[in-house]
């Protein structure tokens, strides 16, 4: 019995760990904006402090005045994404 949970184990870490290996596809399903005129944390500019930010308030950590400030794509959600696009912005992925 302890050679079978040892080998599920051992299956379950590869698994993982080749499931965590693997490259984000944005592809298609990326966001189709990008609202440039929204500052999430307020202080009068967009920048990674806004990322932190927003991760910081989906962690619990703050909560938001307005959660639709914290929402970079304008498709209704608050996630990890808006924290995300505001990082790809800040690396001059993404341009005004």
């Amino acid at each position: 019995m302890k050679k079978l949970k040892k080998l599920i184990a051992g299956a379950l870490a590869v698994a993982v760990s080749a499931v965590c290996m693997m490259p984000f596809a944005s592809g298609a399903a990326g966001p189709k904006t990008f609202n440039f005129n929204k500052d999430p944390n307020g202080d009068g500019s967009l920048n990674i402090a806004d990322a932190t930010y927003i991760t910081q308030c989906l962690a619990g950590r703050y909560f938001a005045r307005d959660y639709k400030q914290l929402d970079m794509d304008d498709n209704g959600l608050v996630t990890q994404v808006d924290a995300l696009l505001i990082q790809y912005y800040e690396a001059g992925i993404i341009k005004k």
